[in-house]
């Protein structure tokens, strides 16, 4: 029997590409995503403060300044009340209150609910952060807005499938020092725009 060297070769290039191909989703799927897939409606995202105290305005703007340096999809900028994307709060909500969300639902089309989402600061918690880590924390929400969920990897390589700022972002300032968005957040935005 005589082998084909040449069909030997197909079936060996068939199994490498489908690896890499399995690779690739798989690393995919490391990609942080919104599991609703509530997205921004276009890549101009504006915002406003609608009752914040200065050092959470400082935090967000910081914030919103490592993401628009970044190559993630969008970009951030201030607006008015009735045009923004996104409503900014801080209150001391109390000790049973998360330290911070983004709350909002999904239209029919995986859009923000009128294109709006809010992200709240809860003073009672963080008014003890140090300004790093309160912008970790925005840079989190911020993660939140752009359609992201968390990630369950807890170390601090920074690149696709490890920790990024949606591990969380006290525990990425806490671990790792970091306060910007990472590698595998800015791959979860492409990801999902």
């Amino acid at each position: 029997m005589e082998v084909d060297r040449n069909d030997s070769r197909r079936r060996r290039h068939g199994l490498v590409t489908g690896l890499v191909l399995a690779v690739i989703l798989l690393s995919a799927e490391a990609y942080v995503q919104n599991p609703d897939k509530c997205k921004m409606p276009d890549s101009s995202i504006g915002y406003y403060f609608s009752a914040i105290t200065s050092p959470y305005q400082i935090a967000f703007t910081s914030a919103e300044s490592a993401w628009d340096s970044t190559t993630a999809w969008g970009y951030f900028h201030s607006t008015t009340y009735s045009a923004a994307n996104i409503r900014v709060y801080d209150y001391a909500y109390g000790a049973s209150e998360p330290i911070a969300w983004t709350a909002g639902a999904c239209s029919y089309d995986s859009v923000w609910n009128n294109g709006r989402v809010d992200i709240r600061f809860n003073q009672t918690k963080m008014d003890s952060y140090p300004t790093l880590k309160k912008k970790a924390t925005a840079a989190h929400e911020l993660g939140h807005a752009y359609g992201l969920a968390h990630t369950e990897h807890y170390d601090c390589h920074d690149q696709v499938g490890h920790s990024g700022i949606m591990t969380g972002g006290a525990w990425t300032y806490n671990n790792c020092s970091w306060s910007t968005p990472k590698t595998d957040d800015v791959a979860g935005v492409n990801y999902v725009y």
